[in-house]
């Protein structure tokens, strides 16, 4: 809106699926809420940019159907290839996890990113509290944090068995540690 007040091109980036925002599992009235904020009003907004940048095609398409002219559309590729997250076997699971120094055998639970109290690092450790708390030593999961940052004040207390912390992961080798975990938490 601004854009067309002081005549300056717009461009927009959209990164997520707004219109999918509003099929969410939520109250009815919460829904149209969201279906009439996001479809009707945000849809309107956007379609005064001079160029839309969504990323992926399928966004793109859907763009497409809800009124935006593919002229004005310019799709920023998909920065990863999804199917190398895809889940595998248990036997192919066990054989990552020993690779990655995991237990075979236990239940991962896995977080990724900066590792730090911003990204909810005090978060995750709570919930490492709680599962050290209740099972002690002898449980059947164990916690991998990908990421870099300074982890050592936050899980002293907790034996090494439970928590791997492998630190920084490049970009195309964290998929291996998604295709180990069992849960994340995001």
């Amino acid at each position: 809106i601004v854009g067309s007040w002081t005549e300056t091109h717009v461009l927009l980036r959209i990164t997520s699926d707004y219109f999918r925002a509003s099929g969410l599992k939520q109250s009815v009235l919460a829904r149209w809420k969201s279906m009439f904020f996001h479809r009707i009003v945000c849809n309107n907004i956007y379609k005064l940019a001079d160029q839309v940048a969504p990323v992926g095609k399928n966004l793109a398409q859907k763009l497409v159907r809800n009124g935006h002219w593919s002229d004005t559309i310019t799709v920023v590729p998909q920065p990863f290839d999804p199917s190398i997250f895809s889940p595998v076997g248990s036997r192919q699971k066990r054989r990552i996890k020993q690779d990655l120094g995991l237990h075979p055998d236990r239940k991962t639970i896995l977080t990724v990113g900066r590792l730090s109290w911003e990204k909810g690092l005090d978060r995750v450790r709570e919930i490492i509290d709680g599962v050290y708390r209740i099972r002690g030593d002898d449980t059947e999961v164990q916690f991998c944090l990908v990421g870099a940052g300074k982890t050592s004040p936050f899980f002293s207390h907790v034996p090494s068995e439970l928590v791997a912390l492998p630190g920084f992961v490049a970009r195309e080798n964290v998929h291996r540690y998604f295709r180990a975990a069992d849960l994340l938490i995001h």
